[in-house]
């Protein structure tokens, strides 16, 4: 008798601590899509322009979307635009004059995972000294990114614009549903979002996949102005385990800028 009272209280705890587990779960992902901003709807295009955001996803490895503002301002624009990478090589050139020209700076990490794509955009058409940078982690193993976590990308030589707080976020795109959700950034001495915190179904979408890929989007401001000499750019991206602090990844990439 005293063995089955033993068995049914060991029983119960189990069960509340799983309980307890789920719960927390739940409430993170309810919190975590409070402030998501989900993107699926269609945007009608133009076959060029598709063809563009498709030549540009080519070239940088990050994945361009006629959906996401930015991405279509590019692939509009995309004869004034010239591809540099890491090494200086010219991947594709503009003709127009410098003085119109969009300055785009290119590196890729790669692990047995994870790819890292960073893209560093410079505004050639009012030559500010501001800089957008885009830094994307896809997934490698058809898991999908769905533990929790942070990611967080910090650059030398450039400062973040703690005003245009719009500029700032996150995108995680599902491929199997194919929508973006979109998040607010964290600003500080580093960039900093979230990782999805479970596997969930999302909206109107028969799936529970992880993210296959995210997108950080920072806008940077250059503190030489005007930059009158190339400038050389450091940029790093970590990404950190909430389960095991021990278990950060990090990626650089650096240029020069003003080339």
């Amino acid at each position: 008798m005293k063995r089955k009272s033993i068995i049914c209280i060991s029983v119960l705890i189990l069960l509340v601590a799983v309980c307890t587990v789920f719960g927390i779960s739940e409430y993170q992902k309810k919190t975590f899509l409070k402030t998501a901003n989900w993107i699926d709807a269609q945007a009608e295009t133009s076959s060029a322009i598709e063809s563009n955001l498709q030549s540009l996803s080519d070239i940088t490895g990050v994945r361009f979307d006629a959906r996401i503002p930015l991405h279509r301002a590019l692939a509009e624009k995309y004869d004034r635009i010239r591809i540099t990478n890491e090494a200086g090589t010219v991947l594709k050139d503009s003709d127009v004059p410098t003085e119109n020209r969009i300055a785009i700076y290119t590196n890729q990490q790669e692990s047995a995972d994870v790819r890292a794509d960073f893209v560093c955009i410079e505004n050639g058409e009012e030559r500010s000294g501001d800089y957008l940078l885009l830094c994307q982690i896809t997934d490698k193993t058809g898991r999908g990114f769905a533990n929790k976590g942070t990611y967080s990308v910090s650059a030398d030589g450039l400062l973040w614009d703690m005003e245009d707080t719009e500029s700032q976020y996150a995108l995680y795109y599902y491929k199997e549903a194919d929508v973006f959700l979109q998040k607010s950034a964290e600003l500080g001495g580093a960039f900093t979002v979230e990782n999805p915190p479970a596997k969930y179904k999302l909206s109107d979408a028969n799936t529970r996949e992880g993210a296959q890929c995210i997108q950080l989007c920072g806008k940077l401001t250059c503190t030489d102005q005007p930059l009158l000499s190339p400038k050389l750019v450091t940029v790093e991206l970590k990404t950190e385990s909430a389960y095991n602090l021990k278990k950060t990844v990090s990626y650089t990439a650096a240029w020069w800028i003003g080339r």
